[in-house]
């Protein structure tokens, strides 16, 4: 019976362990003045792509575009969201990024698998 406690309660532990809802705030404005920013700051956009954003209180999901900017000189880059509307929000500003060359997160998983 301990053990199935143990068990049901470790389970429990680790779903709840892995997931995260952050309630966070990103800072918004129109295409035009972020695009400015990142004119100033001489980063280049790089990657685009379609995403979609939670909304966490509601749960509602709102198509948006991602984008991604870099300064290869300078090594920043920020990734940004944008809406339908046009506005514009900054999901993360970076310093310091290089390519990486180690080996892929699956790789070293599955070497711990087979310990």
């Amino acid at each position: 019976m301990n053990k199935l406690l143990i068990t049901i309660a470790f389970i429990f532990t680790a779903t709840v362990a892995y997931s995260k809802d952050l309630i966070i705030s990103l800072p918004c404005d129109t295409f035009v003045n972020v695009v400015e920013i990142m004119e100033e700051d001489d980063e280049h956009l790089m990657f685009i792509g379609d995403t979609a954003i939670r909304e966490s209180t509601t749960g509602r999901f709102y198509k948006a575009g991602l984008y991604v900017w870099m300064n290869l000189d300078t090594q920043t880059s920020s990734i940004t969201i944008m809406f339908p509307d046009t506005t514009m929000c900054l999901l993360s500003s970076n310093t310091s990024f290089h390519t990486y060359d180690g080996e892929q997160p699956w790789d070293y998983m599955n070497k711990k698998e087979g310990l």
